[in-house]
């Protein structure tokens, strides 16, 4: 490609035609713009391994191509890139709870999702805890719609619940050391008309150590 951006084409300009000085004045400009717009875009035509390279406009057809499903444009190219790369995998593996994990993780909802057989719940409910809020002031709802794009049809999210928790204070007592943690809890509650209620609340639980 180097070679295509510094070779001089005004030494294939036919010898009749030079004396013509606005064709010779023309070839100059063509050479210009073909250096410019067709020589340096060659790179950009190995799509996928040139991602960083292209433009918006060309990650959001390769987006559409994919069927992308929670691809937004205000997303970051670092995000869209990720999501492009790894279409084919996600939609290999959609409906599973790997995926759903791995897709939130990318979008920064890093969530643990257990099914209803790991926490004796109803059968094919599932429920996602996480220690950590998004900073969109939606981001439980924007959690919702990811969930939904990426569950399988039968499966139903039972809650949402948010589990963060901070060390209060720390006793000895011989050769115990008891610390009282205060955790605060934040759970969506799913009810039979699809509809979310919010709880919120603290609890306080006591851990003890021996001291060896």
């Amino acid at each position: 490609m180097s070679n295509l951006l510094t070779t001089d084409y005004q030494k294939i300009f036919p010898e009749n035609l030079k004396k013509y000085k606005n064709l010779q004045a023309l070839s100059l400009q063509f050479e210009e713009v073909f250096k410019e717009e067709v020589v340096a875009e060659i790179p950009k035509l190995a799509i996928f391994k040139n991602l960083e390279e292209q433009s918006d406009e060309v990650l959001s057809a390769l987006a559409w191509q994919f069927v992308i499903d929670n691809w937004k444009e205000e997303l970051d190219r670092e995000v869209k890139i990720r999501l492009i790369k790894e279409a084919y995998w996600a939609h290999s593996k959609k409906g599973t709870k790997k995926i759903i994990e791995e897709n939130l993780k990318k979008l920064n909802y890093p969530i643990q999702l257990s099914e209803w057989f790991e926490f004796n719940g109803q059968p094919f409910t599932f429920k996602v805890t996480t220690t950590k809020i998004n900073t969109s002031v939606h981001w439980v709802d924007d959690l919702l719609e990811i969930i939904n794009k990426y569950k399988n049809c039968r499966s139903i999210l039972e809650s949402i619940c948010l589990d963060r928790e901070r060390e209060n204070a720390e006793y000895r007592v011989g050769n115990f050391v008891i610390s009282e943690i205060e955790k605060e809890y934040f759970s969506n509650l799913e009810d039979r008309d699809i509809k979310l209620k919010s709880y919120q609340g603290i609890y306080k639980t006591i851990e003890m150590e021996v001291e060896r």
